[in-house]
């Protein structure tokens, strides 16, 4: 009986301590995070064991300072969560921490803030970026599978137009080769917030040539404003054309560019999200018509090139909209559009 007793007590003890190892709750905790430094706006994920997968009910800081949670997805691993996050405004190296029912929890080691400092179009020499362009669809969309490699290598000032600028060589790539060939040079100078470029750089904006009819937009050497982060917009370049002679014939209407400051916007490139990204739109437009051996052309024109302006790093893209430009019993086509994306930026 005593033998029956003792076998039947094991038993219980054995499923007794079973039962507390199955329902004991995962200790919560930051396994790892990455990358393990970062500026602000950029992506971080943080994988986590434990606490919950309902973002309401979490809490993630950086050294202090709030971080919006994008998404909380399963890892592998039991018990396991991947929390995409963005390094929040104002954060400082330091450890990241996750609140869950009132508890704190902290990173072993610390996230790395790269500081950035405020300019929207950094001015230096040895600085250089890369840019991935590719051409847009009729439906916008970049072609994937072709693209060139723009270069910018910032190499000193030179007096230009009676202003002393920052010269930036200018280098391009033929059919995604290794070679590159040279542009021509960009032109930029800084007075207070507001930034200013040689007029060349809105050589691409204002190329409306077409097949059998080539308009004749082009705007005389001249410092034009391309960033006031102090103004919603501001009028960059006008030119009224009144009877002009042009080898097709002879040219009326109203040109103007603009530039249109859209605000703080979040944009991501490959698996980089920048929120803190400005950006700014350059609106070109033209209304008159052109008087040809064809007749009276009417033309209305319009197009707008969107740049993303990250404090510290400089242009991060460009996009400007493939168009369709019609002149009736002339010329209909569809003017090429092309999204740029940065590739490499550093210091040197």
């Amino acid at each position: 009986m005593k033998k029956n007793v003792f076998i039947l007590f094991a038993i219980l003890l054995l499923a007794s301590c079973s039962d507390d190892n199955s329902t004991q709750p995962t200790e919560n905790k930051i396994i790892y995070f990455a990358p393990s430094s970062g500026s602000v706006g950029n992506v971080v994920e943080i994988v986590i064991e434990g606490f919950t997968n309902k973002k309401s009910e979490l809490e993630v800081k950086f050294n202090g300072k709030v971080a919006v949670i994008d998404t909380i997805t399963k890892a592998s691993g039991n018990n396991r969560y991947v929390i995409r996050t963005f390094v929040p405004s104002e954060a400082t190296t330091g450890k990241i921490s996750i609140t869950y029912k009132g508890k704190t929890y902290y990173s072993e080691t610390d996230f790395v803030v790269i500081a950035l400092n405020g300019d929207l179009l950094p001015l230096g020499n040895g600085w250089y970026w890369v840019y991935k362009k590719y051409q847009l669809d009729t439906n916008a969309n970049p072609v994937m599978n072709y693209f060139t490699l723009d270069s910018l290598v910032c190499v000193g000032k030179e007096m230009i137009l009676q202003q002393e600028a920052y010269k930036f060589l200018s280098f391009s790539t033929v059919d995604n080769s290794n070679q590159y060939n040279q542009n021509k040079n960009q032109y930029y100078y800084k007075v207070g917030n507001a930034y200013y470029a040689h007029s060349s750089w809105f050589d691409d904006l204002v190329n409306f040539g077409a097949s059998g009819f080539v308009l004749p937009f082009e705007i005389a050497d001249q410092w034009v404003k391309i960033i006031n982060p102090n103004q919603n917009d501001w009028r960059i370049y006008s030119h009224t054309f009144i009877n002009e002679q042009f080898t097709f014939g002879t040219l009326n209407g109203e040109l103007t560019i603009d530039g249109i400051n859209k605000g703080n916007v979040s944009t991501t490139i490959s698996s980089t999200t920048f929120q803190n990204a400005v950006q700014v739109d350059y609106k070109f437009k033209f209304v008159g018509n052109a008087q040809t051996q064809f007749g009276n052309l009417p033309l209305n024109l319009e197009r707008v090139l969107s740049i993303y302006y990250v404090p510290g790093i400089g242009k991060i893209k460009a996009k400007m909209l493939p168009m369709r430009f019609v002149v009736e019993g002339l010329i209909d086509q569809v003017i090429p559009g092309y999204e740029q994306q940065i590739y490499k930026n550093f210091i040197n």
